[in-house]
This record gives structure tokens, sequence and C-alpha cells, in this order.
């Protein structure tokens, strides 16, 4: 329990990090263009990069936490075995859709292997792809965890 509590709490830190980089980035960037009339080349574009991974760090977390998105107007209303298998059948369409998005992007990084940002000139693969499939990697171990974590209660019930 103590890996998958520092886990979390590390993604958490990391996307932090990159959000107050973001607007350390573009303080920065004002003083430039304002008193010195020098714009910093590429910020923008730093920006966007630091956006991505700092979503992305805690694309799982937010999961873990129960803090996506969902309706509770009509949770309210199911009784607990309704909700139960309403909780499962949300997980297999989250496992489905990560897995689509995995191959996908696979397939994307194959074809822009070579391909750079244009401004920075970083690789588009470790810029733009690499967080994602590392959200995805980390939205399909915080749902494992879920259920293995349920799976040891329920044995340890039956015994």
């Amino acid at each position: 329990m103590k890996i998958h509590f520092s886990i979390t709490r590390f993604k958490e830190m990391l996307s932090g990090v990159f959000f107050l980089l973001v607007v350390v980035l573009i303080l920065v960037n004002i003083f430039f263009r304002v008193v010195l009339n020098k714009p910093i080349v590429g910020s923008v574009e730093l920006s966007s990069v630091f956006i991505i991974w700092s979503v992305y760090a805690v694309f799982g977390v937010n999961y873990q936490e129960k803090k996506h998105f969902s309706i509770d107007l009509i949770d309210k209303y199911l009784t607990e075995k309704i909700r139960q298998k309403l909780d499962i059948f949300t997980d297999v369409v989250i496992i489905i859709t990560m897995i689509f998005c995995v191959y996908y992007s696979v397939s994307a990084i194959e074809r822009n292997i070579n391909v750079r940002t244009s401004t920075l000139g970083a690789q588009v693969v470790y810029v733009f792809y690499l967080p994602f499939l590392l959200g995805c990697g980390s939205m399909f171990y915080y749902v494992i965890k879920k259920y293995m974590k349920r799976f040891k209660g329920h044995k340890h019930n039956k015994e």
C-alpha cells in the first residue's frame, strides 16, 4: 500500500511542478516581452508541453481518488447492487477505451518517430505521445489495483 501511496503522491507533485513551470514561464515571458521587448522564443510551445505533462501526470490519480467527472443525479436513485454493476461496466468501458488509446498512440509513435516540434525541435514522441501513454498506463494501474483490493477483501471475508 505504501508503494501505491508514494506513486500517487509523486504523480501529483510532478503535475504540480509542471503547472508551476507553466506559470513561471508565462510570467518570465511577460517580463521579457514588456520590459526588455524580447519575447522568449518557444515559450508558448514549451508551456503547451508543460500543460500536457501536467494533465497526463495525474490522469489515473483522478480515477483512483474518484475525482473524474460523473453524473451523481442518477446514482442517488440506484440500489447498491445496480450501482456496483454500473461501476464495473464503467471500468470495462475505461479499460476498452485505454486499450484503443494505447494501440493508436503506439501506431502514431511509429509514424511520427522522426517528427519534431516546430520551435523547440523536440521529438513529438516524447513531448505529446509519451505523457499520454504514461497516463493510460496509470489509469490501467489504478483500475487493476481497485479490483485486486476488492478481490482480496472478498477472499478474506469468505475465510
